[in-house]
């Protein structure tokens, strides 16, 4: 078993970077001249690496272990990854179990696939006063009203080891299938958790109203200056050196983005007049 440290540890700092594991063809044994290039993956370059660097323990395991048991195809791959999930989530709930209560988020969405997926998260105040929220799984939905993703949000509820009954606040959007006073999510968890209060995104609820006061005629045209003004400064490398700061492009969609273009905007505004 010591053999396989050089392996976990490497996955484990894959996954704590977000550096994706596999290249297009990650199976069969580690060829150092082709890994170390990472043409069959970042994993199989950083074990490359590993060895090229005079890690003892992991060059006698490659070279003496049979092929058979390497332990780094793409399926021993996934399964360190899952067991490591299993662990962090160990952790999360353990502490949640120590304060009691906590809150459920979920959101569901259509992946790239055209398939409904919805994600589940908790939020709670942990022992030294920390607000954490916490991303604990997603997965596809094969219907998605609201008795559905009740059921769902109930079924990870129980399944990680909480009681719903500690459950003191749920936030979702505000779509009629979550928010619906008879039918929606809402009202259903409501049986099964009295304490657990309905509350909508304030950022969203935010980015509501910004979006409607926008539709004004002067809060319009000054949007539509700033952005024709920063896609002007952007479009021309010698107007771009004239300012010190780098101006955001206006993105209408993401309000963060359009936040941060503005701010960007207002700040240079003497250079630009």
């Amino acid at each position: 078993m010591e053999r396989l440290i050089p392996i976990i540890k490497t996955i484990i700092l894959c996954g704590r970077l977000g550096i994706a594991l596999r290249g297009h063809r990650d199976d069969g044994q580690l060829n150092d001249e082709v890994d170390i290039s990472g043409q069959s993956g970042n994993f199989h370059a950083l074990l490359a690496f590993r060895v090229e660097s005079d890690d003892k323990l992991l060059k006698e395991h490659l070279v003496k272990t049979n092929k058979n048991a390497m332990y780094i195809s793409k399926t021993i791959q996934n399964t360190f990854i899952d067991l490591c999930g299993q662990e962090i989530l160990k952790t999360i709930v353990s502490e949640i179990k120590k304060i009691g209560y906590f809150a459920i988020l979920a959101d569901e969405t259509t992946d790239s696939s055209h398939q409904e997926q919805l994600c589940f998260c908790i939020r709670y105040v942990s022992e030294d006063a920390f607000i954490k929220e916490e991303f604990i799984s997603y997965g596809a939905m094969e219907f998605v009203d609201a008795k559905s993703i009740t059921e769902e949000i109930l079924s990870r509820v129980a399944s990680i080891g909480l009681n719903i009954d500690n459950c003191i606040a749920q936030c979702y959007d505000g779509c009629s299938t979550m928010l619906g006073h008879i039918p929606g999510v809402t009202t259903r968890i409501l049986i099964h958790a009295l304490l657990a209060i309905y509350l909508h995104c304030a950022s969203h609820r935010l980015n509501l109203v910004l979006n409607d006061s926008s539709k004004l005629t002067e809060i319009r045209h000054m949007f539509d200056i700033a952005s024709a003004m920063i896609n002007y400064i952007n479009d021309s490398s010698g107007r771009r050196n004239i300012f010190d700061a780098q101006f955001i492009s206006y993105c209408s969609t993401r309000f963060v983005e359009r936040h941060d273009a503005i701010i960007r905007f207002c700040s240079n505004i003497s250079s630009i007049v």
